[in-house]
């Protein structure tokens, strides 16, 4: 996958933006420049937001949360366009924010959809307590006292007011009776009150069914509301599962001190208070997000995992032919101890332990430097995850290496994982001077002009 272009009409400091990339140069790697407040971080998170989330339900939480503050200019705005070569095919993404209706038709059907098949998901948990009082009222009739069968399948019911009388002392049958009857009454009257409920969904869903084809007619998909009175769309010719491809091919990897845009305000608002954890926020975020990283020290479990797939390739290879190289294991553990000065890194025989060496002498993992944990941490997130015909956006890649490795990490990235394309928002001259200035994107103001002078 490659993006060709990225067009963004307006974004909070974003505006009138306009890159393209070009899928022949070589290496596919573009440092994206500006200074601070300029806009990087941003662009990064808008590309990643937008192109992650927008295609996954469960995600659009996070595409609501960047949206929040979006101003309302107009009925149909433009947000952003993305051109991105997929399979050797070219689609065009346009990603639209539009007010609550379209050819004379309402988005609410959406979630008017939505709100009655969870109301009737609701009803079927009612239905199924009910059917369970039922029987249990049944045995009931059939007993003449509280036997510890029925006080067991009493408890079983889990209802407050049955829990109650199981404490109440000398409770008799009758009153065990007296209460599940008023809790089927209960039972009667919701059930009652949403019987209506089938008829009403297949009226939405077929006013649903109206507006899909309306906008599928102009190449258009609804996408989600992000407040009460707008909607993002997107104009594609790619289909849903072409969508969801390049959806799973789209990483983000950035500081874990950074502001995240597609966080809540709640929760953006915890990079500022004592009182609050942000990085706590920040888990949850990568929990729901597959795709998103932070810059942290790659944990020994992780490394062990990578260890672990290494030597299953290789078993996989001597069992197809029958000859053992460890091919797989020697290229890991030499490209890891390629950017660990002096010092090598492997695990025990258990694969149990992470073990770091300088020369003969072991070492603790706080006797690494900065940039070395953080190199690993990238290498391991990239091999691990193998991160492959990819877009891969990464902000301030460069905190905390020397400059020599600054410069030196353009090619590692494309070293090990050959087949992606990485978008660097830097501050680095160095990263920039690793690559032609043709490579070099920038965000007004200049960021590389004396570089380029040089």
């Amino acid at each position: 996958m490659f993006l060709k272009r990225i067009q963004i009409e307006k974004f909070r400091v974003l505006e009138n933006v306009y890159f393209e990339f070009k899928q022949k140069f070589t290496p596919t790697l573009f440092p994206l420049g500006s200074l601070n407040g300029g806009g990087k971080s941003t662009l990064l998170q808008l590309v990643f937001t937008l192109l992650h989330c927008s295609f996954y339900k469960e995600r659009h939480q996070y595409l609501v949360n960047l949206l929040a503050n979006f101003p309302a200019d107009a009925e149909i705005t433009t947000l952003a366009q993305f051109d991105i070569n997929h399979n050797d095919e070219d689609f065009c993404l346009e990603f639209i924010v539009s007010a609550n209706h379209y050819d004379g038709q309402d988005f609410n059907v959406f979630l008017d959809v939505d709100e009655i098949e969870e109301k009737l998901e609701e009803h079927k948990k009612w239905q199924a307590e009910y059917s369970s009082l039922l029987e249990l009222e049944k045995d009931m009739s059939s007993s003449k006292r509280v036997t510890p069968l029925l006080e067991t399948q009493i408890r079983r019911q889990h209802h407050r007011e049955l829990s109650m009388m199981t404490r109440v002392q000398n409770a008799t049958l009758d009153d065990y009776k007296s209460v599940v009857r008023d809790l089927l009454n209960s039972y009667e009257e919701k059930i009652n009150n949403n019987s209506s409920l089938d008829s009403l969904l297949e009226t939405e869903k077929h006013k649903k069914s109206q507006l899909l084809e309306s906008l599928k007619r102009n190449g258009m998909l609804y996408i989600t509301h992000f407040d009460n009175d707008r909607v993002l769309l997107c104009k594609t010719t790619a289909d849903i599962d072409i969508l969801t491809q390049i959806s799973n091919r789209v990483y983000l990897a950035a500081p874990s001190t950074q502001v995240f845009l597609f966080l809540s305000d709640e929760q953006k608002q915890h990079i500022f208070s004592i009182e609050s954890d942000y990085s706590e926020c920040i888990s949850e975020a990568k929990t729901d997000l597959e795709n998103f990283f932070t810059y942290d020290f790659a944990s020994s479990g992780l490394i062990i995992k990578a260890f672990e797939k290494a030597r299953d390739k290789d078993f996989e290879n001597a069992l197809e032919f029958e000859d053992y190289d460890g091919k797989h294991l020697k290229k890991l553990k030499n490209e890891l101890n390629s950017f660990l000065y002096e010092k090598t890194i492997t695990v025990d025989k258990k694969l149990s332990k992470v073990i770091f060496k300088m020369g003969n002498a072991e070492l603790l993992p706080e006797d690494l430097s900065h940039g070395e944990l953080k190199k690993l941490s990238i290498y391991i997130w990239l091999k691990y995850h193998a991160i492959d015909d990819a877009l891969v956006l990464m902000d301030e890649i460069e905190i905390a290496l020397h400059p020599d490795w600054q410069y030196e990490i353009v090619h590692e990235l494309q070293e090990w994982s050959k087949n992606n394309q990485f978008i660097l928002a830097t501050h680095s001259y160095g990263l920039c001077e690793a690559l032609t200035p043709s490579h070099v994107i920038e965000l007004e103001p200049k960021l590389i002009k004396e570089s380029i002078r040089v």
